[in-house]
């Protein structure tokens, strides 16, 4: 099961109709990171802070992206 969460359904985004990251899903990780323009590490600290929730994630990133320019 584990393999099925780190391989990405072909021609969508992750959860494209959830408002939630999957910490576990390693390939959502990085298509948020790389979406955002933070590391996958950076990524998981936010969740860590602030939930899972994909608003308020994408919201601290820029924040914190703005906040380190």
């Amino acid at each position: 099961m584990a393999l099925l969460k780190s391989i990405p359904a072909i021609g969508r985004a992750p959860h494209s109709n959830a408002d939630r990251i999957d910490p576990s899903a390693t390939w959502e990780l990085n298509y948020w990171a790389s979406q955002w323009g933070v590391s996958p590490d950076q990524l998981v600290r936010a969740m860590a802070e602030v939930g899972t929730n994909l608003r308020v994630v994408r919201q601290h990133c820029a924040l914190s992206r703005q906040l380190k320019a």
